[in-house]
């Protein structure tokens, strides 16, 4: 695969880079939060991860790809998710974070690559999942068979996922609180992943995830849109489908009534708003400006706040 040649060979450069571009978002986040009133929690570091970071991303990808790729990003964030119902009680959220790749190479289908992931909180590399969190640690052990609840039109659809078991694709996102106190220190870093467990053992640095979704070694494959044969892949389109259609607002974080939910980053560094780009899957997003002061906890329909990466190889002139 060509992306995989491209990225091994600055491996080294990148992998810094990246990692001291999520320090930055972590930083970023603290600031702005405590200027609106107190530390961060865990939905505004995924403000900044899909609305601010997705920029800085976009450019360490243009430095070392874009001699042979065009590159896209669209980041969309949503505070209210969509519940999973498969009779517990509360039903648990799907995700905090949903990152899916579409990548194509000249001549070939395109390939798409998912990641999804529930936030946690935890000043520990391990700790154990507290019982109040059993639920949503089961969709992500089990994926028992449920139905969407605060899904908007998908509300009442179900969906039957397999293997009954844990998969590269559904993993947690791990936020150290303390990092603030530590932040450029070797040895440290804001974000890391885990393995669904409930004991939760740190895995692998949210860096070095990232890098390994762009290349298919970690997240899980999904069908075009066109031709689904699984539930999961199906879901993954759903997320995305919900979360077309929603609007939402952050005080702590800065985002009131009126803020863009979307930033659109392309190759040329040129950033725009509102889906001005006609960029990527999101091209045509409805609702793109949380602007009539609405309290949006209270409505039926949630969604994913979503991270969707365009990489194209350039045709050969």
């Amino acid at each position: 695969m060509l992306i995989s040649e491209q990225i091994a060979s600055h491996i080294a450069i990148f992998k810094s880079a990246v990692s001291d571009s999520l320090s930055s978002s972590y930083k970023r986040t603290w600031n702005r939060c405590l200027r609106n009133g107190g530390p961060p929690q865990e939905p505004d570091y995924v403000a900044d991860l899909s609305l601010d970071w997705v920029s800085d991303f976009a450019k360490l990808l243009q430095i070392i790809l874009h001699t042979k790729f065009s590159i896209g990003i669209t980041g969309v964030f949503c505070h209210q998710k969509p519940l999973a119902d498969y009779g517990s009680s509360p039903s648990p959220e799907i995700g905090d974070l949903l990152i899916v790749l579409e990548y194509r190479e000249q001549g070939l289908k395109p390939l798409f690559n998912s990641l999804l992931l529930q936030a946690k909180s935890s000043t520990s590399s391990s700790f154990t999942i507290g019982s109040g969190d059993l639920h949503q640690l089961k969709l992500y052990e089990e994926w028992p068979k449920f139905r969407y609840k605060r899904a908007a039109m998908m509300n009442g659809q179900t969906r039957d996922i397999h293997p009954k078991c844990p998969n590269s694709g559904g993993k947690f996102l791990l936020v150290d609180p303390s990092y603030i106190h530590w932040a450029d220190l070797p040895g440290h870093f804001p974000y890391g992943c885990a393995v669904p467990n409930r004991s939760i053992v740190l895995s692998r640095e949210f860096a070095d995830e990232l890098i390994q979704f762009l290349t298919f070694n970690s997240g899980k494959a999904i069908s075009d849109r066109n031709s689904i044969t699984e539930d999961w892949s199906r879901m993954i389109w759903d997320l995305l489908d919900i979360t077309k259609g929603k609007v939402a607002k952050r005080s702590r974080s800065g985002l009131a009534k009126g803020f863009d939910r979307q930033t659109a980053a392309a190759t040329d560094g040129f950033y725009r708003f509102e889906g001005e780009s006609g960029n990527g899957y999101f091209g045509s997003l409805q609702g793109g400006r949380s602007n009539d002061g609405n309290d949006y906890s209270s409505d039926d329909g949630g969604g994913v706040s979503t991270i969707y990466v365009e990489i194209s190889e350039r045709e050969i002139e």
